[in-house]
């Protein structure tokens, strides 16, 4: 068995190999007359094929540059045409032929077949750029500067199969950033890249410091009103919460320690971030010892605002003692201060004193009073907001306030009267006092009133008589009892002055010269006389004293001869004795100039202010 199929095997080969021997002598005869068409092929990408088709029937596959050929002639005397079947696909080229149709001569050799590679961009979106410019690069190269959020491509296409790879060159600065790239590294395949995602965040820092002193517990710190940090021990310290570049901090304490009672203070507590971390806030603190309050002076209207160091703000209305709630050590801050009068104020430790602009009042000739406010600092009258004039009666020819500034009263010569206004303490407007004008007896010309603000003396010119009045808390006034004092010596007074740091009161007639002396009643009836100086002849119109009574200088203007008088008051209060002034005679006279004298004050306190103004 085994043997019979071997040798039908060895008949089978036989016959085969005789089959084929006579095909190939007959190959060779059908060849003559056919020519061969083929040509160079380039360009052609590594790893990639390209399918040609010669006369719409055989196909030759190629996969490198160089020279080809179709292993089919074609007659002569045929047509050739060489065409691409299928282009290269892996990467994506486009290959063209050159020489490639004709009519068969002789052999084909000048067939052209150039591949070139497709090209791509590269593209992408850039988001949450805040200023400045971002660079980015493709490739190690082909920078691309983008200052705006959207789209972008880069310059320079890549060959497809090619690959990409896109980075960050330079960082925005305008504020600092930090740009991050997605999807930034591939191949190009057969489209544009469209997928590279840039996104660019503000770089954050962190802000903190340290605290030294803490000894009780609770210590709250905050940073721009929230992200509060609670510190347990003295060191270093930094809030959760990081800021970004640009943006400012502020570092405050929010709750203060206790168990013991502490003040806690932030030095370099504010400012602005930049490109940094914030370590430099130092916060100190120390034992609370208990000051809660102080001493406000000067204080004309309500709308003091302090604030102490624990960071209490309180209003103070009035002059006299304030008391914060929460004790704390340091100086009081003044917050704000009234602006009407305008107060300057200034603290120490806890003790404030204040200084306004004062009110000035003139009076006019016309039956009218000015109303002006002087600035404390620089002197300068400006009239008062609103209305600045008010109405007094005929003739004025005086005007005085009360110690504490809260009246002025004058003196109306033709009208036989006096007035009195209640000035209003923000605005210096003048008001009526209950009952004005007041009757004065026949031409009063001088007012004068007590130190203390309890009584307002005017004298009546024509009757040389002294009137008095009691001043009630509302401004009236009330005729003292005995109206009116006697002239005692003297006509026409001319001048009348209160010493204001005594109960003495002085008048000068002009008529029957005399320097009389009056002391104040202690049943608040009108004053006594109590002393008397006959002047020599001559016109004298002005009085002053010191602030003690002590010393009292009449001015005399008679000609060419004028002087200058002094007096001395006795110690037991009831004598007038002529200071020597001069050697000149009179002996108790100082010789002035040949202009007339006709007032005097003498610049020994602060209350020679209160003639024109309201006083502080």
């Amino acid at each position: 068995m085994a043997h019979s199929k071997l040798a039908a095997t060895r008949a089978a080969i036989l016959s085969l190999a005789l089959l084929l021997a006579g095909c190939g002598g007959g190959g060779s005869d059908s060849d003559e007359g056919k020519f061969s068409v083929g040509g160079t092929l380039s360009g052609l990408a590594t790893g990639a094929t390209i399918v040609l088709r010669l006369n719409n029937g055989l196909d030759l596959v190629l996969g490198a540059n160089g020279n080809f050929g179709f292993s089919t002639k074609v007659e002569q005397g045929g047509s050739y045409a060489v065409t691409v079947q299928t282009q290269p696909a892996g990467p994506i080229q486009v290959c063209t032929v050159t020489n490639g149709t004709g009519t068969i001569t002789a052999d084909v050799t000048n067939v052209a077949v150039s591949c070139i590679t497709n090209k791509y961009k590269v593209k992408g979106t850039l988001a949450g750029l805040a200023g400045g410019s971002v660079v980015l690069q493709n490739n190690a190269g082909d920078d691309l500067t983008l200052s705006a959020n959207g789209t972008f491509e880069f310059a320079t296409a890549v060959d497809s199969g090619g690959a990409y790879k896109v980075t960050v060159l330079t960082q925005p600065v305008g504020p600092p950033q930090t740009c991050v790239v997605t999807l930034g590294l591939g191949f190009v395949t057969t489209a544009d890249v469209t997928t590279v995602a840039v996104n660019c965040t503000v770089n954050t820092y962190s802000v903190g410091g340290t605290v030294t002193g803490l000894s009780g517990s609770g210590l709250v710190l905050r940073n721009n009103g929230g992200n509060d940090l609670t510190v347990s021990a003295n060191g270093a310290f930094t809030f959760t919460t990081k800021i970004a570049s640009g943006a400012g901090y502020l570092v405050t304490v929010q709750t203060q320690p206790a168990s013991p009672n502490q003040t806690c203070t932030a030095d370099n507590a504010s400012g602005t971030v930049v490109d940094a971390n914030i370590t430099n806030v130092n916060v100190t603190c120390v034992n609370v010892v208990g000051f809660g309050g102080g001493t406000v002076r000067g204080l004309d209207v309500p709308g003091l605002v302090l604030r102490n160091s624990a960071g209490e703000q309180i209003t103070v209305n009035s002059n006299g003692t304030f008391k914060f709630a929460t004790p704390a050590t340091g100086d009081v801050k003044i917050v704000a201060t009234p602006a009407s009068p305008r107060h300057v104020c200034q603290a120490v430790d806890m003790d404030i004193t204040c200084e306004a602009d004062r009110f000035a009042y003139v009076t006019h000739s016309d039956g009218l009073i000015t109303a002006l406010v002087a600035n404390h600092e620089t002197g300068a009258l400006s009239p008062i907001a609103g209305a600045s004039t008010f109405a007094t009666g005929a003739g004025p020819v005086k005007i005085v306030s009360d110690p504490r500034g809260r009246f002025i009263y004058v003196a109306n010569y033709r009208a036989n009267t006096v007035s009195g206004y209640r000035v209003d303490p923000a605005s210096g407007a003048l008001a009526p006092v209950p009952g004005s004008p007041f009757a004065a007896g026949a031409a009063p010309d001088d007012l004068a009133i007590d130190s203390k603000g309890r009584f307002l003396y005017a004298t009546a010119s024509a009757s040389g008589k002294v009137l008095g009045w009691a001043v009630r808390s509302d401004g009236s006034l009330k005729a003292l009892p005995g109206q009116p004092a006697p002239a005692t010596a003297g006509n026409e007074p001319c001048s009348m002055q209160q010493a204001p740091l005594s109960s003495s009161l002085f008048k000068v007639s002009g008529s029957s010269p005399a320097l009389m002396m009056f002391a104040e009643e202690a049943d608040s009836s009108l004053p006594k006389w109590v002393a008397s100086k006959t002047l020599s002849a001559g016109s004298y119109c002005g009085v002053a004293t010191d602030p003690y009574g002590h010393f009292v200088y009449v001015p005399k203007f008679d000609g060419a001869a004028n002087y200058l008088f002094g007096f001395e008051v006795g110690v037991d209060g009831a004598t007038l004795e002529p200071l020597a002034l001069s050697p000149s005679a009179p002996a108790n006279a100082y010789a002035l100039s040949a202009a007339q004298p006709r007032a005097m004050v003498l610049r020994n306190s602060r209350r020679d202010r209160e003639i024109l103004q309201i006083p502080e």
